[in-house]
């Protein structure tokens, strides 16, 4: 499903909001962590198909942004988890209308 996400939906997807400067791929981002919640950072890079050191760029950028947060895992301190901070919450609402909508209109013709 991520996959088809990345191919047939992401490149039609507007930008989502000018004034925090979110591609589609930062959106893509938003959207898994919507889905799973807090995970480790190395399992959202396996989920976004990206190298750990892309994934990490990409974060640090969104937390620059207020959209992400990091944390420590409870079960293991070592672990760093990535989760949506409030503003990326509404955000990945947003995101996920748009999804529905760029679907909805793909799928119309069959």
């Amino acid at each position: 499903m991520d996959l088809m996400m990345q191919r047939l939906v992401l490149p039609r997807l507007p930008s989502l909001d000018e004034s925090l400067d979110v591609s589609p791929a930062d959106g893509h981002t938003l959207a898994i962590l919507g889905r799973t919640g807090a995970i480790p950072m190395s399992n959202l890079a396996q989920m976004l198909g990206l190298p750990l050191s892309t994934t990490t760029h990409r974060v640090d950028k969104l937390v620059k942004k207020k959209l992400l947060q990091r944390g420590r895992a409870e079960s293991d301190r070592r672990i760093v988890e990535v989760s949506l901070a409030p503003l990326g919450k509404a955000l990945e609402e947003k995101v996920r209308a748009m999804h529905l909508a760029v679907a909805s209109e793909m799928l119309k013709p069959l």
